[in-house]
């Protein structure tokens, strides 16, 4: 296996369904993402044009959050050490919709933390009955992945 064969050195995972999100003041978490044996993560939301008119008061934000377990522990990734391609807020946020211009887009963001698990909470606020497509993916690469040789996991020196 070539090293520059990139569709045998990533695994794509989806983390939500692409869906009209019809939620109205409440967060929705994605799936939660497991790192054991994996060199990070690149997380991908994309988002649809709204049914409505996205505004200051009718807007999704994404967090990012993490977690030493499954299920349960999660926190927002508030430091900017703990990602890459992207920033996050002092709240986790990495992607605000909050206008026609912010519809229509992929927004990613690179997980380099220590923690274990991850997942993207969604926030919506205000009445979105008329509905925001949204699906969210995760690329991952193993860890060891030699540049020639045996791809069985075990050291090359």
């Amino acid at each position: 296996m070539s090293y520059l064969d990139l569709a045998n050195n990533i695994l794509s995972t989806q983390l939500y369904t692409p869906q009209s999100n019809t939620q109205s003041g409440t967060t929705v978490n994605t799936a939660e993402l497991d790192l054991q044996g994996k060199d990070g993560a690149m997380i991908i939301v994309v988002v649809g044009e709204h049914g409505g008119t996205t505004s200051g008061t009718l807007k999704h934000h994404f967090v990012l959050q993490h977690s030493d377990a499954s299920g349960s522990g999660f926190t927002d990734v508030t430091s900017a050490s703990d990602v890459s391609y992207g920033s996050v807020t002092s709240a986790g946020i990495f992607a605000t919709i909050n206008a026609p211009a912010t519809e229509e887009q992929n927004y990613q963001i690179g997980y380099a933390g220590v923690k274990r698990y991850v997942r993207v909470g969604m926030v919506a606020t205000g009445n979105h009955s008329a509905g925001l497509p949204i699906g969210v993916n995760a690329i991952t690469s193993d860890i060891h992945k030699p540049e020639y040789g045996s791809d069985d996991g075990s050291p090359t020196g």
